[in-house]
């Protein structure tokens, strides 16, 4: 799962920060580039963090029910 998590929001990431740098001006692109990678970081880090919440009380509700 946490394959699926870094393909859906990481490579995306990466491809807008290079296209990103591809533009011409430099000094305006570093602070954007910046900012793509640290929102898919938290993305990607808030929807592992999610799914690891989700599978905690699912294993809760199991062991409850025995």
């Amino acid at each position: 799962m946490e394959d699926l998590l870094f393909k859906k929001y990481m490579l995306p990431t990466g491809a807008l920060t290079v296209l990103l740098l591809l533009l011409p001006d430099f000094f305006m692109k570093i602070p954007l580039a910046l900012g793509i990678i640290l929102l898919g970081s938290c993305l990607c880090i808030y929807n592992y963090w999610k799914l690891e919440v989700k599978l905690e009380v699912q294993k809760i509700k199991a062991h409850r029910e025995e």
